[in-house]
């Protein structure tokens, strides 16, 4: 059995979420790029800054887990809890290490060191939960489950700024990781600059959505159907967050805003979207009151 490399890439996960066993999505074989976990390298002795995108001259990157926009939004049948009962096609157990960084502007690119305690959270290879202190700025999570999609949780300590956060990796792949969290203050910066200036209600989720192609180039274009009625989608476009968009630009972002979720282990959530050629699909995002979903999205 080849041995696991030390680095976090995170994988992709097909159709839709369910994580609970938890977070543990599981997916299909799709090794990729990009949405919250950090750029990699396989021969890397360390993790990777976490981010949402990798370098354009970097072949060899893996970025986070992607989710398979997949189906038409008149179908398809919803996940079963954002941790809810995952059922991994290939999994094991692993001690899974790695460290917890911080998120520094609202493109989640660029990271900085995290201070404070905390907690991370896994779908335990025994079917439950494994959870461990952060230390520093590292943890360690003996029992993890170890599968191709493995949703993992950050939740800061109490008194911390920093928001909860939930992000895919191929932890049977890699046994070292990079997670990554925003501040409320930046996150509320953030709505604050869009035109309806939402505030944020922490008995809800956030999304952050990327969505990419196979080769995992953003994709512009691309315009996402509002979860709730007194919510637009928020999209990136020429640097700022605006509702103003007609969809996405060549950053391929989009927000969600105030998603309707429920406390651990939270509910998946469909994100509808359609392509600039008028095809419709819907990916399967899972959400959890009061933390934000990083996630990477592949436009089929």
């Amino acid at each position: 059995m080849p041995q696991k490399q030390p680095i976090p890439p995170p994988t992709a996960v097909s159709g839709r979420m369910s994580p609970r066993r938890w977070l543990a999505a599981t997916v299909g074989a799709l090794a990729a790029a990009l949405g919250t976990a950090g750029c990699a390298k396989p021969d890397d002795d360390r993790p990777p800054p976490a981010s949402m995108e990798c370098p354009e001259d970097d072949q060899d990157c893996f970025g986070a887990a992607q989710v398979h926009g997949s189906g038409s939004s008149a179908g398809g049948a919803g996940g079963q809890g954002a941790l809810g009962a995952g059922g991994a096609v290939e999994a094991g157990e692993t001690t899974l290490t790695g460290r917890v960084v911080e998120y520094v502007d609202d493109e989640f690119l660029l990271t900085g060191p995290y201070s404070g305690q905390g907690e991370v959270t896994v779908p335990g290879a025994d079917g439950g939960l494994s959870t461990a202190p952060i230390v520093g700025d590292t943890f360690e999570l003996d029992g993890a489950l170890a599968a191709a999609g493995v949703w993992v949780l950050v939740e800061p300590g109490s008194g911390s700024d920093l928001l909860a956060s939930l992000q895919l990796f191929d932890t049977a792949r890699y046994d070292s990781i990079e997670v990554a969290a925003v501040s409320a203050s930046l996150f509320d910066l953030l709505l604050g600059s869009l035109s309806t200036a939402p505030l944020r209600d922490s008995g809800a989720a956030q999304i952050a959505v990327r969505f990419v192609d196979g080769d995992d180039a953003p994709q512009s274009a691309i315009t996402v159907e509002p979860l709730t009625v007194d919510q637009p989608v928020a999209y990136r476009l020429t640097g700022v967050w605006t509702h103003d968009a007609l969809g996405t630009d060549a950053t391929g972002l989009a927000l969600l805003v105030n998603v309707p979720a429920s406390p651990l282990p939270g509910s998946d959530t469909p994100v509808t979207f359609a392509t600039e050629a008028g095809s419709q699909h819907v990916a399967w995002v899972p959400a959890i009151a009061g933390a934000v979903t990083y996630v990477m999205v592949l436009v089929p």
